[in-house]
């Protein structure tokens, strides 16, 4: 009896541990398609949403978002996109992140925007807990030296591959 018992205990703990990996997996899926989703009128450049928005200092501007949409209408094979899942350090929450760039002559890179739509994913379903976009030069700086920390972590390489920019993202700046 006891030891039917500790099996009945040893299959439910081991099957506890599967769960909980699948739902990590599932919410990775739910935030990479609801971020995706959050941020699609940004990615397509329909700014309405922006228009009579006063944004936190030095983060964004409408002129700058402008530039974007511009260079997409005229050119939009100039401008390369970006994308992955990033873990918090404490697994309680996931941020989409979205960012759009283009190669200049000098053979660097002039960012538009990065998007992050970030989740708590504590409970079943994931719900968006703050969101950010970065279109100034220094926002980009401190997103991008963030984003450098992640890619040379261990944290980098617990994210599927299907939620992930293959390498990091080139810097915003020359130094």
């Amino acid at each position: 009896m006891k030891i039917l018992q500790l099996a009945v205990y040893y299959l439910l703990f081991c099957s506890n541990i599967l769960v909980s990996q699948n739902t990590s997996s599932n919410h990775y899926k739910e935030v990479y398609s609801l971020g995706k989703q959050f941020v699609t009128q940004l990615r397509n450049g329909d700014l309405s949403q922006f228009q009579n928005v006063t944004p936190p200092k030095d983060t964004w501007t409408l002129e700058r978002l402008k530039e974007y949409q511009k260079v997409l209408t005229n050119s939009p094979n100039s401008i390369e996109f970006g994308e992955f899942v990033e873990p918090s350090l404490d697994g309680n929450q996931l941020g989409y992140n979205l960012f759009a760039f283009r190669k200049t002559n000098n053979g660097g890179v002039e960012y538009f925007f990065s998007a992050i739509v970030s989740f708590d994913v504590q409970s079943l379903q994931p719900r968006i807990k703050v969101a950010y976009l970065f279109t100034e030069k220094e926002a980009l700086k401190k997103w991008w030296k963030h984003v450098f920390g992640f890619y040379n972590t261990k944290h980098n390489k617990k994210v599927e591959q299907s939620f992930s920019y293959p390498v990091c993202p080139p810097p915003p700046f020359k130094e």
